[in-house]
């Protein structure tokens, strides 16, 4: 399973409420309540999650489970707006068997960029406000829905393919570093200023980049060309998904082969930081292995890309040395169908894609 980033961690970062894990964003605060109890085995149709812009509201239809939800309801801190707001049930990015899920509630915040206090996200009360109706005719009045305030939420994660294209990662990052310590991977792309810009118009400075990362794999890209990652391939080792942080910051450099000696420049940067395992701390052979050709061609999520790499370690790859355009392209056909046939159209537009750029003149 893999840890989804859609926007910039702002301190704090994290903490607990209750059983519950709160993250931070610039945007948005993050919920994470592990399906324990009475809630394991729960699905997402059994979920009602009502939003207030200042209240939180999250009840299991089908199980008694008020105690293990408490921590996902009462009055909020600050102000949120409903309408941007999501659930879903995901894997928890720390099980590598993906057997533990977790039900996540993102709430988008009314002023984003401002941080809510770390002791509590929520108000304390000596009454914990429910937010459900206990009559017939409050029942009639709320079913009404946004008359007052409520919005009640679609099970789902908002899907990438809604994001804006912005800019190109050709013409936006212009340079990669990377590092790492005993016990952190580090890698800084450089950004074009110019291009920076041209993007900041379109969308928010945390909604231009994402990141998908594993404990084996990670993903980092552009939001809106999800199918041109900046980076993708298989870690040195294993790392902690949940801690991955991404941050637009700055560099100060003096400027290569300029005529006056000592002129700076300040560039802006996406500085990403991966927290290694416990078992994986240490120096690592290389911190990312990554294919040119692989970052050439389109890709899919991360998810896609791990399993692929990983049916090529158990599986040889066909002799393919002798291989004509034609060949290839028909390879790509023949994946492309079949993920047509079983419904998973985006993995045959991908599959169509790569088999028409080895034979561009075929109809």
């Amino acid at each position: 399973p893999a840890f989804r980033l859609r926007d910039l961690p702002m301190q704090p970062e994290r903490g607990l409420h209750g059983t519950a894990q709160w993250l931070q964003f610039s945007g948005s605060m993050q919920l994470r309540l592990p399906l324990v109890g009475a809630l394991d085995g729960a699905c997402e149709e059994d979920f009602e999650v009502r939003v207030h812009e200042g209240e939180l509201a999250v009840r299991c239809r089908t199980r008694n489970a008020a105690g293990e939800l408490a921590a996902l309801n009462g009055r909020l801190r600050r102000e949120v707006d409903p309408r941007r707001c999501w659930f879903a049930l995901e894997r928890d990015p720390g099980d590598p068997a993906g057997r533990r899920r977790l039900l996540v509630v993102e709430l988008a915040k009314k002023v984003p960029g401002k941080a809510w206090p770390a002791d509590q996200i929520f108000q304390e009360s000596m009454f914990n406000r429910k937010s459900f109706a206990w009559t017939v005719n409050q029942t009639l009045i709320k079913q009404g829905g946004d008359a007052d305030g409520w919005v009640t939420l679609k099970p789902g994660r908002r899907s990438d393919v809604e994001d804006p294209y912005t800019v190109s990662r050709g013409w936006l990052c212009t340079e990669l570093e990377q590092g790492q310590t005993d016990e952190f991977v580090q890698f800084r792309v450089v950004l074009d200023q110019k291009k920076l810009d041209e993007a900041l118009a379109k969308v928010p400075f945390y909604s231009v980049f994402g990141a998908d990362c594993s404990e084996r794999f990670f993903k980092l890209f552009i939001r809106g060309d999800e199918s041109s990652p900046i980076l993708l391939g298989e870690l040195g080792g294993r790392v902690c998904p949940d801690q991955t942080l991404l941050e637009l910051t700055t560099l100060t450099r003096e400027v290569e082969g300029h005529r006056v000696a000592g002129t700076m420049e300040t560039l802006p940067c996406l500085d990403v930081t991966l927290v290694k395992a416990q078992d994986c701390l240490g120096p690592w052979e290389e911190t990312l292995y990554s294919d040119p050709d692989v970052l050439a061609q389109p890709q899919g999520s991360l998810e896609e890309f791990e399993e692929q790499q990983l049916r090529q370690q158990r599986e040889p790859s066909p002799d393919r040395e002798d291989w004509t355009p034609d060949d290839w392209a028909d390879e790509q056909k023949e994946k492309a169908d079949a993920a047509f046939k079983e419904g998973s159209y985006r993995d045959a537009i991908v599959y169509y894609t790569r088999a028409l750029r080895h034979t561009p003149l075929n109809e």
